[in-house]
């Protein structure tokens, strides 16, 4: 091939590498300033990864798009030279015939070269030069403008007051709030928890003086809540302890469970009592009333041990001191009488029964206390119990929880609660009194619990003295845990 020919050819590609590497890097840094400029204007700014990224890709598309278009063949530069120069398609004869060695095609094989070498320079120059610079520079400006023009600020933006969230704290309401703070301070709820939660609700009376919205109000409110739920149920144990309790495979040691779940003491009380009817009934002989007691208090020991409840615990300590004294006397070779395994096993029970009731009355107090500042909490402040997230749940074991399954069960066992009941025991009567708190009569069996609780409070503050304490815990004994009908009989002769 012609050497002129090739040095045209290869200016040619030169000139088409050039526009196509101009033309995608003026479009790509075009595009990414036009962006900027955009987002600038808008003070909403991209990462600066972002504008590379398009500008990159941008040009890289345009540039193959451009030396697609931009790049010829051979053949094309040949015709592209005689349209040019007007050479008639002396070179495309040229380039069609460069293989023929006649005579004529080396004749015009020469005159086609010698056109192409007189042709003027200008003639192989970049066309129109002036459009790629202007594009150059117009990109370039576009790009320093991007770059100089500063971020519109985006003008502040002012919260508009929703009615509805504004909250002021009344002085009603900050009154409440003290007069909750001052209750629970003077309730008997178990110190450690009480001082906790006074703390609490002094927090929220704090953080509330400063709060000016509804909202916030109310998820203070609610956080005091859950924290008053929490700390309550980190010391009642009596469900911890149910829960093992209840999967006894004996019914009595699950009967239990159900009573201490109440939280009621006259419900455990009864149930004392059967588990002691049970177990010293006539039909029992001595081997068998042990092996009997000692099968409960296996159940009993390994059900409260088996709970995640710290030893230390006073309803822990109870019922395993139960358990350790049944099993003490159900091991006991040397008695052999039935009447005295019988009053032992009856003073077991008592023991059972009143060790009980102190923790029990405590962790009731403890709930009460917990129900109380819940309740006022969402008085005061207007919470729904919809709004709650959920809180601890009542433990449901059936049996001592109440209802009609439970009066039945007693109504066929002989021992109805605060009846007179048609077994060998007798229980108190539910005979109406009056109660002085309300100015009203009310069954007895209402007001029990009060009254033992008042009893067992005096008892731990050491209030009592100790012929009139003997005397009341004979009393409540015999309420909770009945009399012989027998020994009764003989006490009116």
């Amino acid at each position: 091939m012609s050497e002129i020919f090739i040095k045209i050819k290869k200016r040619l590609h030169r000139h088409a590498w050039m526009k196509s590497v101009v033309g995608g890097i003026s479009f790509g840094i075009l595009l990414a300033s036009v962006l900027l400029l955009a987002d600038k204007w808008q003070g909403d700014l991209a990462n600066v990864g972002y504008y590379l990224l398009v500008g990159g890709v941008s040009a890289a598309i345009v540039f193959g798009v451009l030396f697609t278009f931009l790049w010829k063949s051979d053949k094309r530069i040949a015709k592209q030279l005689d349209e040019t120069l007007q050479l008639n398609e002396k070179v495309q004869t040229m380039f069609a015939f460069e293989k023929d060695e006649g005579a004529v095609a080396q004749l015009q094989r020469m005159d086609a070269e010698q056109r192409l070498a007189n042709a003027p320079k200008k003639a192989f120059q970049i066309k129109r030069l002036w459009l790629w610079i202007v594009i150059g520079v117009v990109s370039l400006a576009t790009l320093g403008a991007a770059i100089i023009v500063p971020t519109k600020q985006a003008p502040p933006i002012t919260e508009q007051p929703d009615k509805d969230d504004v909250f002021v704290m009344t002085v009603w309401q900050q009154t409440a709030l003290e007069d909750l703070i001052e209750e629970v301070r003077k309730s008997n709820m178990i110190e450690s928890a009480k001082t906790q939660v006074v703390k609490e609700l002094e927090k929220l009376s704090i953080s509330l003086q400063t709060t000016d919205k509804a909202s916030l109000m109310k998820a203070l409110v609610i956080a005091t809540i859950v924290t008053t739920d929490e700390i309550t149920e980190s010391v009642n144990t009596y469900k911890t302890i149910c829960k093992t309790l209840h999967l006894s495979i004996r019914a009595d040691v699950k009967n239990l469970a159900a009573a201490i779940n109440s939280l009621d003491t006259v419900k455990i009380g009864t149930r004392m009592a059967e588990i002691r009817d049970a177990l010293n009934a006539e039909a029992l002989t001595v081997e068998q009333t042990k092996e009997e007691l000692k099968q409960f208090a296996e159940e009993l020991q390994k059900g409260v041990e088996n709970s995640t409840v710290e030893q230390t615990d006073v309803l822990y300590a109870a019922l395993l001191s139960t358990a350790a004294q049944a099993k003490s006397l159900a091991e006991n070779a040397e008695l052999t009488e039935k009447g005295v395994l019988t009053q032992k096993v009856s003073e077991i029970f008592a023991d059972a029964n009143r060790n009980v009731a102190v923790p029990i009355l405590q962790q009731r107090t403890n709930k009460e206390t917990r129900t109380l500042v819940i309740e006022k909490l969402m008085g005061i402040f207007g919470i729904d119990k919809s709004e709650l997230p959920p809180l601890s749940e009542e433990l449901n074991l059936g049996g001592g929880n109440g209802g009609e399954d439970e009066e039945e069960e007693n109504e066929n066992s002989g021992v109805n609660q605060g009846g007179i009941g048609s077994g060998e025991t007798i229980y108190g009567s539910d005979d109406m009194v009056y109660d002085p708190d309300t100015g009203a009569y009310v069954k007895y069996g209402e007001i029990i619990n009060a009254y033992y609780a008042k009893y067992s409070q005096l008892m731990i503050d050491g209030k009592l003295p100790e012929d009139v304490a003997k005397k009341l815990a004979e009393y409540f004994d015999t309420l909770f845990n009945g009399a012989d009908k027998e020994e009764t009989n003989n006490a009116d002769k």
